[in-house]
């Protein structure tokens, strides 16, 4: 866990081979339904398009290669200037909000009492109530810098994981520069650094 990596700041412009990443992706993956409704409507608002014909229930389970291609046609679709990985970061950005409005959001915040110091150490269990795959780590913690460990988290790492993190903080009021140090198409640590 102490291994040196380097962080660096994302590179966003690479292609993006859904099929290949789908096929690495557990077959028993699940997403809770909130994220692809809150997807939906960052698109809808963003681009006027309408992504998905069916309906999602907030704590409904669905599938992960179902979230993973929602999130892909989402970024395409929304930002369709941009390199994807750029579209999934700024979709990602917006996740963070949509915990907080659920109820157990609402207490995990409550706990945090608005301190980002004191919402760090409660990242993996928000992992572990949102979503059946993957999990996160704290490390390093102190402040003005954290460690965060994603593995097995397969809806992009490098780009919409990212802007998740940087979206969360931003939440707490926090201006981050994360970077992050991609260990492998689902493995990721990020580097999170802030003034104090």
């Amino acid at each position: 866990m102490n291994a040196r990596v380097s962080y660096v700041h994302p590179v966003l412009n690479a292609p993006l081979d859904l099929a290949a990443h789908l096929a690495l992706s557990p077959r028993h993956g699940k997403v809770k339904g909130m994220f692809f409704r809150r997807v939906i409507d960052e698109t809808r608002a963003v681009s006027g398009r309408v992504i998905a014909s069916r309906s999602y229930f907030p704590f409904s389970d669905y599938a992960l290669s179902e979230w993973i291609t929602l999130l892909h046609d989402a970024a395409l679709y929304a930002y369709p200037h941009e390199p994807i990985r750029a579209g999934l970061r700024r979709l990602g950005r917006t996740m963070y909000a949509t915990f907080v409005e659920s109820m157990v959001g609402k207490v995990v915040f409550s706990v945090a009492a608005g301190n980002v110091m004191q919402a760090l150490p409660l990242y993996p269990k928000i992992w572990s109530v949102v979503s059946n795959h993957g999990t996160a780590a704290v490390d390093e913690l102190r402040p003005g810098r954290v460690v965060i460990r994603l593995r097995h988290v397969w809806d992009f790492v490098e780009s919409f994981e990212l802007g998740a993190l940087e979206g969360g903080m931003s939440f707490f009021g926090v201006d981050a520069d994360v970077k992050v140090a991609v260990l492998g198409p689902s493995d990721a640590d990020y580097e999170v650094t802030w003034r104090v």
